[in-house]
């Protein structure tokens, strides 16, 4: 006798095309939500970036050759050129992007890569034999970042604070104008960096959404894009802290 083909009752089919069915609804409503924050949190972080309508962006030679006249039209408000690093280091494109900066009528600075494994006096005489004096009008900035096997278990912070603090005497008696000290909050809280009349402060991970007390200047995630006459180029990208009025009266305080 035949053995008799085994049948799946109709409701067990219709159940399972309804399993799927709501599987893939799940996911969808589950993308959608993903999609959402995703524009939310991008409307909300342009919307706060209204807050702070005065930006400026930071070269080195990686970003290769810059035209400054173009980043003026750009509404682009404030250039810092990368000078040198440790004590050794200077940035191929300082000179020329120096040099060709001076005709866009842009507020300059210039900055140096702190080292760990440098003294201040080295890395000050590098510093000075890289720029002399073509330090802009802004105040000059050490970025303090970690590098290479550098973490915050390796290093002696308390060792760091007194090199850093050291360098940054040397450069404030040197060209008489505050230095800026830029780095992300848990180093700069390493660092027990404090805000004063000699020295100001450069975040590089403050959340754009939230008050950011007394830094003066706010970098921005990523390198945005910067439309130069149809030619959009990305750059690391920061943000005065404070509207046009208060910039006004910091470039103001520095030239005078």
């Amino acid at each position: 006798m035949p053995k008799r083909k085994d049948v799946q009752p109709i409701y067990t089919q219709t159940f399972q095309q309804r399993k799927w069915f709501i599987s893939v609804i799940l996911i969808i409503l589950a993308l959608l939500t993903f999609l959402g924050m995703l524009i939310f949190n991008h409307y909300r972080y342009q919307n706060a970036l209204k807050k702070y309508p005065i930006r400026g962006v930071s070269l080195s030679q990686t970003d290769g050759y810059v035209d400054f006249a173009a980043l003026k039209k750009a509404k682009v408000n404030f250039v810092y050129l990368k000078a040198s690093q440790g004590a050794t280091y200077t940035d191929d494109s300082f000179n020329s992007n120096f040099s060709r900066s001076q005709g866009a009528q842009l507020p300059i600075g210039i900055y140096h890569v702190f080292s760990f494994s440098s003294t201040a006096t080295a890395q000050f005489d590098n510093l000075v034999d890289q720029v002399d004096s073509n330090t802009g009008v802004l105040p000059i900035a050490i970025q303090v970042e970690l590098y290479g096997d550098y973490n915050d278990e390796s290093i002696n912070w308390k060792q760091e604070q007194t090199r850093l603090t050291s360098l940054k005497n040397k450069i404030w008696r040197y060209y008489k104008r505050p230095v800026i000290i830029w780095g992300d909050q848990q180093t700069l809280h390493h660092l027990n960096v404090k805000v004063g009349r000699t020295q100001q402060t450069w975040i590089s991970d403050a959340p754009i959404n939230t008050p950011n007390g007394d830094a003066t200047f706010l970098q921005l995630k990523g390198q945005p894009e910067v439309n130069m006459a149809g030619t959009k180029q990305e750059f690391y990208q920061s943000v005065f802290n404070g509207n046009q009025q208060k910039w006004e009266n910091y470039i103001n305080q520095l030239v005078n």
